[in-house]
């Protein structure tokens, strides 16, 4: 749509203009999908690009867009059409509980490793073997995460705004982001676990001392 867009502000629209902007919203298409999510049985949302096919044109590999906090999707939807080539697939998700997505269900719930789920999720329900990541903000840190801890299956990472290094020892960050998505997907997967409930007073005077006082 930015094609078209600049094309109809300018003062004159002549008809070989008008006939590229078609051919430029024909070269690709557009659809909203749902990635089902068995274990908590919700879904995922996401917006699902893909060029148009081209024998003689190179093949990437899909491109899985990661938004930030109290985003959506549609936060790539002028990016894309601009980067995206042919026989290129990019898939732009709503994280859990943004946007059209399902909010996580059970006992356990932390935004950078569902985050990082995610991404393992969509590649699972594509079967892609290598995928590249680019996110927003903390969507950028969730591939980070992803692409460290699983580097055979990324090929590439775009990172916009947002990066934080952690100047830690990469093998015990990987294991302990392993163990901490595990503890989180047995808590969902797990019956008898039970998200807890606290009276109003035991909660809020609990606050300032596992806070620090916050």
């Amino acid at each position: 749509m930015y094609s078209l867009t600049k094309h109809l502000t300018n003062k004159t629209i002549t008809s070989n203009s008008f006939e590229r902007c078609i051919r430029f919203l024909a070269s690709y298409t557009r659809k909203d999908v749902e990635i089902p999510v068995p274990i908590t049985g919700g879904h995922i949302a996401a917006q699902l690009w893909q060029g148009k096919t081209n024998p003689g044109s190179p093949s990437y590999s899909p491109i899985i867009c990661m938004h930030g906090v109290q985003d959506n999707s549609c936060s790539f939807d002028p990016l894309i059409p601009l980067i995206l080539k042919d026989n290129m697939t990019i898939i732009s998700v709503d994280q859990p509980g943004h946007g059209f997505s399902s909010h996580t269900k059970g006992a356990g719930y932390d935004f950078l490793l569902d985050g990082v789920a995610t991404i393992s999720r969509v590649i699972k329900h594509y079967n892609w073997e290598k995928v590249s990541l680019m996110g927003h903000s903390f969507g950028s840190i969730m591939s980070f995460v992803f692409a460290g801890t699983n580097p055979e299956m990324v090929d590439r990472y775009i990172a916009i705004e947002n990066l934080h290094v952690i100047s830690r020892d990469t093998v015990k960050v990987a294991r302990r982001t392993y163990k901490l998505l595990f503890q989180v997907e047995e808590k969902l997967t797990n019956p008898n676990i039970k998200q807890p409930s606290y009276p109003y007073d035991v909660l809020f005077n609990g606050c300032p001392k596992q806070g620090k006082g916050l």
